[in-house]
């Protein structure tokens, strides 16, 4: 059975025990239907949490669910958030939906924040360095961003420099970098882009995770492989026979030979007809 406490303000609440010694935070009416499950203390790797494993279907899996899903039960697809970061702390008023946008980066709720706590922004510039060109954040680093919390959530600096400076970022939009240097906070190094652009923006200052073509490990054609399928196309070869040589799909060949994918790497001479022939092909004089 729980224990019932008073909270400030005289609105009352109940304890609801969860293993490990643990207890969660409930409100009253939502003790008794809450009471009929057992619930586990689970730890996200974030913060502990309330759960609960139900009994095995017909296919033998377990359902499981969290006690504020369990509450609130929010649409599929959104997010339950503690609004005081505490997971065990179930009561109505302390959990707000939300979908995994709005839970990544509230940008409205981080400008209201900065605007009415000055104290925040001094915070904020106390952390920068100022040059005659980048501006640097100095205090916590992760993924090479300078990150400051507000309340329970961290943000990334950057972005935090952009709505100070500009106001609110719409959703969906990234801010990007012009100088290519993440923990830069200068305002007028940073800009609005779309993923897409965010993505080309990476791979044009060379800073993609992934190389492209040739310097790809997992590429299954040299640079000169390109050119030697070109040339077997005008000897007459077909795409059958072009995929067996060099190991891939008739689809890929197809592909190669209209326009898409690595052919924009065909400049040069690659002496195609010697190696055609050291492949045992037959290739005109």
């Amino acid at each position: 059975m729980g224990g019932r406490t008073t909270r400030d303000g005289g609105e009352r609440m109940k304890t609801l025990p969860l293993t490990k010694g643990m207890v969660a935070l409930v409100d009253d009416e939502d003790y008794e239907r809450a009471s009929q499950l057992k619930w586990l203390a689970r730890w996200s790797g974030r913060r502990w949490y309330a759960g609960h494993v139900g009994k095995r279907d017909k296919n033998g899996k377990r359902k499981r669910i969290s006690l504020h899903r369990f509450l609130l039960n929010p649409p599929s697809g959104t997010q339950i958030i503690h609004r005081n970061g505490n997971g065990l702390d179930c009561r109505r008023e302390n959990m707000r939906i939300s979908t995994p946008l709005q839970n990544r980066d509230n940008s409205s709720h981080a400008m209201t924040q900065l605007n009415e706590r000055p104290e925040l922004r001094a915070r904020f510039w106390s952390r920068v360095q100022k040059t005659d060109g980048c501006w640097i954040w100095t205090a916590r680093i992760s993924n090479r961003y300078g990150c400051m919390s507000i309340g329970q959530k961290a943000y990334r600096s950057h972005r935090l420099a952009y709505i100070m400076a500009f106001g609110p970022i719409p959703d969906g939009l990234h801010v990007l970098h012009h100088c290519d240097n993440p923990p830069c906070v200068n305002p007028s190094h940073l800009f609005l882009g779309t993923a897409r652009a965010n993505v080309h923006d990476m791979e044009r200052k060379s800073r993609g995770r992934h190389p492209a073509g040739e310097g790809c490990g997992r590429a299954k054609l040299r640079n000169k492989d390109l050119a030697y399928i070109f040339a077997m196309r005008d000897l007459g070869y077909k795409q059958v026979a072009i995929a067996a040589e060099f190991g891939i799909s008739q689809t890929h060949v197809s592909a190669l030979l209209a326009g898409k994918g690595r052919v924009g790497q065909l400049h040069g001479d690659f002496g195609w007809t010697q190696e055609l022939r050291a492949r045992g092909m037959e290739v005109p004089a």
